[in-house]
């Protein structure tokens, strides 16, 4: 039985070798790993149908598609520590993940919403990372980058470290350096500008409604906004994420947490219960409870006579 599995095998790779001898000498796959989930993120396998959640530490490899919902993000890590970070509401592929000794070749497409990578500096002539979205090709060779692809397909790229490159059909090739950003119309046009780093604002104490407004005037906007109970008024900033003065790229999120009313919660009438009864009771309902008076009385002893506040 193993030597008809080892000639079938050996059958296989001579065809291979013979069709494609390129692929088989050096083509090996790499993957990526989910190192971040926050929300609602899913995956389409390649040659799958149907979408399912992703799981943390979950491989994922070339023909892969990502999608993050409303309020939700991750991040994938690649095998040497190059990591790119999906916002909400993003279409993501892996387009392609080539891995040679130090010979690394990637592709990605961005078909909407927004991306960051960190990614180490490749260390060959022949390595590349090349993003794609619905309007550009976007290239680099080790740096920090955000990009982003807008409802009708607008394309912007920008470099907060390294440099690479933004081509389209009707520009071809254009350099981007650090710290300048591009933006590539529906018809190809490419503008380049410099940019310069944000101060996040502190938006704490402030309404929801304000602090966005401040946010956005400032290029940034609001990302994840959770709600948490809290003594302070309704709608009130009560944490942000990333803190006063820490510098960010354009359109970097910042992530809110927001006052919500604490509920009120019916008094209970304990009265004609045993102590422990009433306790038991008033813990339960996530209240305290507060002194326990001791009076001499015809009632059965522990039975509750009177409560302050009553029910």
């Amino acid at each position: 039985m193993k030597k008809m599995k080892r000639k079938k095998f050996l059958i296989l790779f001579l065809v291979t070798s013979f069709l494609s001898p390129l692929w088989a000498k050096e083509e090996k796959v790499g993957f990526v790993v989910v190192s971040y989930i926050e929300g609602d993120m899913e995956v389409l396998l390649k040659g799958e149908k149907d979408w399912r959640k992703v799981k943390l530490n979950q491989k994922l490899s070339e023909g892969d598609r990502i999608r993050t919902k409303f309020a939700s993000k991750g991040e994938l890590k690649m095998s040497d520590g190059s990591t790119i970070s999906i916002s909400e509401n993003s279409i993501f592929d892996i387009k392609k993940l080539f891995e040679k000794g130090l010979i690394r070749k990637s592709g990605f497409k961005l078909w909407i919403g927004n991306i960051k990578g960190r990614f180490k500096r490749l260390k060959t002539k022949d390595s590349y990372c090349e993003f794609y979205t619905p309007t550009a090709v976007m290239g680099l060779r080790g740096t920090e980058f955000f990009l982003s692809v807008d409802w009708d397909g607008r394309t912007k790229v920008g470099f907060k470290k390294g440099s690479g490159y933004v081509y389209t059909d009707k520009e071809g090739k254009k350099p981007i350096s650090e710290k300048e950003e591009a933006e590539v119309s529906l018809e190809g046009d490419i503008t380049i500008k410099k940019f310069e780093m944000i101060k996040v604002p502190r938006v704490i104490e402030k309404n929801i409604d304000d602090a966005k407004k401040i946010l956005i005037d400032l290029g940034l906007k609001a990302g994840v906004i959770r709600a948490e109970e809290s003594e302070k008024p309704k709608d009130i900033v009560i944490s942000q994420y990333p803190s006063e003065g820490y510098e960010v790229l354009p359109n970097t999120e910042v992530n809110l947490i927001i006052a919500q009313e604490i509920p009120p919660i019916a008094v209970p009438d304990l009265i004609g219960k045993t102590k422990d009864q009433a306790e038991l009771e008033i813990t339960g309902l996530e209240l305290v409870v507060g002194m326990v008076v001791e009076i001499e009385s015809n009632y059965p002893k522990d039975m509750v006579i009177k409560q302050r506040p009553g029910p």
